[in-house]
């Protein structure tokens, strides 16, 4: 059954914002913009979101939800496969801060997690690696051609070392084939694992799906 909603139907509500809150400026290759997000723990949790293949879209703060009979700003909204939700931070800064926000009150409004401190914790090594490959996207992922592509994801039918795929790729750029790599990963179609336990370096293993 398909529950989502047109992400067209989402714009970020704006902040308030008093001078001793952060503000980080962000580009996001998922939706091919920038955004603006207001704490580390939502800067994290995009972090996330950006490397979920299974999620096709997002919004930054597309209004108010109601949790346990209050309503609380979301921080994100997530498109998943055919379902989506409301990600909700257990700490969040923003809640007194917003002056206008939509009530979202359709059925969706009762699909709401909340993202726990510990749950991101728990992730820390995977958001560190991903804050470290999206720079990467953002500025070659243009310069990656489909053909390249191709032969990465051939050439990954087995495990194989960062500097293997790039030692394959010669004399291609070793930075645009990095890029390249990073790019089947965050579509899904090359997995990872390493990046769950240990940081990226030249021997992180990749591997087709």
């Amino acid at each position: 059954m398909v529950d989502f909603i047109d992400q067209k139907d989402f714009v970020p509500v704006e902040v308030a914002r008093p001078p001793h809150l952060h503000r980080f400026e962000l580009f996001s290759p998922k939706l091919a913009r920038r955004l603006t997000l207001f704490s580390w723990d939502a800067v994290l949790l995009w972090t996330m979101i950006e490397s979920h293949p299974a999620i096709k879209k997002f919004c930054e703060r597309p209004g108010l939800v109601h949790v346990h009979g209050d309503w609380r700003l979301a921080e994100f909204w997530v498109q998943r496969d055919d379902q989506s939700e409301f990600l909700l931070l257990e700490h969040s800064s923003l809640q007194n801060l917003v002056s206008a926000a939509p009530r979202l009150e359709s059925d969706l409004g009762s699909r709401t997690r909340t993202v726990l401190d510990k749950e991101l914790a728990a992730h820390a090594t995977w958001i560190k690696n991903w804050q470290e490959i999206l720079p990467y996207l953002v500025s070659n992922r243009d310069f990656v051609e489909p053909r390249q592509l191709d032969r990465i994801l051939n050439f990954c039918q087995s495990p194989q070392r960062l500097v293997e795929i790039e030692r394959a790729e010669l004399p291609g750029d070793p930075v645009i084939t990095r890029t390249a790599v990073f790019e089947l990963a965050r579509k899904g179609t090359l997995l990872a694992e390493d990046l769950h336990t240990d940081r990226l370096s030249p021997a992180s293993r990749f591997i087709a799906a």
